[in-house]
């Protein structure tokens, strides 16, 4: 890049949310390459989208067709399950995450008039004594099962592609746990490859640029408003634990 004279760049983060883990550490990780490469190119980051409009639609249209799977006699019997990649507690008390996951479902539920959903998590690692954001999908599923619950629709609203973590997690383990419950479950698909995802991409990546030009662009966002472009130097700040060593 900088041998062809580029001297400022856009980085689209595939994260729709603020985090530690999916938001700041990108921008630290570039910054880092950036200087190891001994380059001098500005790249910014294009703000976080969870509750923009197209977002927004993206997924209700794939939460759509995931309830269309059912019965339509027993779609108000569905309940609507919208998992995310689960952080830690630490984490999550120094960044907006949970509360922008719990908009962006509340957003969903209101356009698709569903409102039986309840907001989960999925991919846990770390140590056990460690407290991560609950409730895990598969303790959900049991939770519903003990309600007499038996539909279930399962949405990766905190992922955008289909990847091993949603085909292992939701797809595999949750799949297997719900039959053994008798649950129904239908796990809708992610909106990466949504028309509505991608024209979002195009209209944010358009809205920095004429928003660093100088120009007044329209900044579209339901709920709490659009993000700022650039964070606070506080903004999701989180320093990671460092493993102990094993005692001999």
């Amino acid at each position: 890049m900088q041998n062809d004279g580029i001297k400022k760049a856009l980085a689209f983060v595939t994260s729709a949310y603020g985090s530690y883990s999916g938001c700041r550490q990108y921008t630290e990780d570039i910054i880092r390459a950036r200087d190891e490469a001994g380059v001098d190119i500005d790249i910014a980051k294009v703000r976080v989208f969870y509750n923009h409009p197209l977002f927004i639609k993206a997924n209700a249209e794939n939460v759509e067709q995931g309830l269309n799977q059912f019965d339509q006699a027993d779609r108000s019997q569905v309940a609507i399950a919208f998992s995310a990649h689960s952080i830690p507690q630490a984490m999550s008390e120094s960044c907006a995450y949970a509360k922008q996951l719990a908009e962006t479902c509340a957003l969903i539920a209101e356009t698709t008039h569903h409102p039986t959903y309840k907001l989960v998590y999925q991919s846990r690692s770390g140590p056990a004594a460690q407290s991560w954001l609950e409730p895990d999908i598969r303790d959900h599923l049991r939770t519903l099962q003990s309600q007499g619950v038996s539909k279930v629709l399962v949405h990766p609203v905190g992922f955008l592609s289909d990847h091993i973590e949603i085909i292992y997690d939701l797809d595999t383990e949750a799949q297997a746990l719900a039959s053994l419950l008798g649950i129904t479950l239908v796990r809708s698909k992610t909106v990466g490859s949504n028309k509505h995802f991608g024209k979002m991409m195009v209209d944010l990546i358009e809205e920095r640029i004429k928003s660093d030009m100088g120009l007044e662009v329209d900044r579209p966002a339901l709920g709490s408003g659009p993000s700022p472009d650039v964070c606070s130097t506080e903004c999701c700040a989180y320093t990671p634990p460092r493993p102990t060593s094993a005692a001999k």
